[in-house]
């Protein structure tokens, strides 16, 4: 199997050319940008966070990654007995994000609530005048099984976002939540981005 030029690089080994347009994907994972990472960032300077892996990111014509906190400054930690960690960060730590050119986010996880509805619509708002795409949550059932849409180069791209966490948090009408994964909704999820005609490249992370 042919590995991606992303873990080549990791490998310390140079990708070969390839003929033909491409489009390279770099998937970052959980990033947490509060409590000691936020604390690092006011020492230090949000651009710095994940600086040392833009050696890595530099090629990629598309870098996703899955946010696993709030940013925002506003909102009360949602207490059931089984929540133990909260996360939410300041929006000024956008700039992590920023400082490698990251194009889209998921916020479909069990962190994007944390701190309640009024967070979230904060990290929508902080996101948008970003530049930088989401999916997998939202201020109402729509907005959170809409694809993100954006482009890598010439190619426009969708994602769509699910999750099979916090039962509570599932999308209803007319209320703020994340995309909860069910084999329905992944379908249906994919069917919008195809009808609404950006179906050269699909991403569901």
């Amino acid at each position: 199997m042919k590995l991606p030029d992303v873990i080549l690089r990791l490998l310390g080994q140079t990708p070969a050319r390839r003929s033909g347009p491409t489009v390279e994907l770099a998937f970052l994972g959980d990033v947490m940008l509060a409590r000691r990472v936020e604390a690092r960032a006011e020492r230090d300077g949000a651009e710095g966070v994940l600086a040392d892996l833009w050696p890595i990111l530099e090629t990629a014509d598309v870098r996703i990654v899955n946010l696993e906190c709030a940013l925002s400054t506003r909102g009360a930690r949602w207490t059931p007995e089984t929540k133990v960690c909260h996360f939410r960060a300041h929006p000024a730590l956008v700039s992590a994000l920023t400082a490698v050119r990251i194009s889209a986010v998921s916020l479909a996880n069990n962190h994007t609530l944390d701190y309640g509805p009024d967070a979230l619509f904060e990290t929508l708002d902080v996101l948008d005048r970003a530049g930088i795409a989401h999916a997998g949550a939202g201020r109402n059932e729509e907005e959170a099984f809409r694809p993100a849409i954006f482009r890598a180069g010439a190619v426009r791209v969708a994602m769509v976002a699910f999750t099979n966490n916090e039962p509570g948090w599932a999308a209803g009408p007319g209320r703020p939540a994340v995309a909860r994964m069910t084999r329905l909704c992944r379908a249906e999820g994919t069917r919008t981005v195809w009808d609404a005609g950006h179906s050269e490249l699909i991403l569901t992370p």
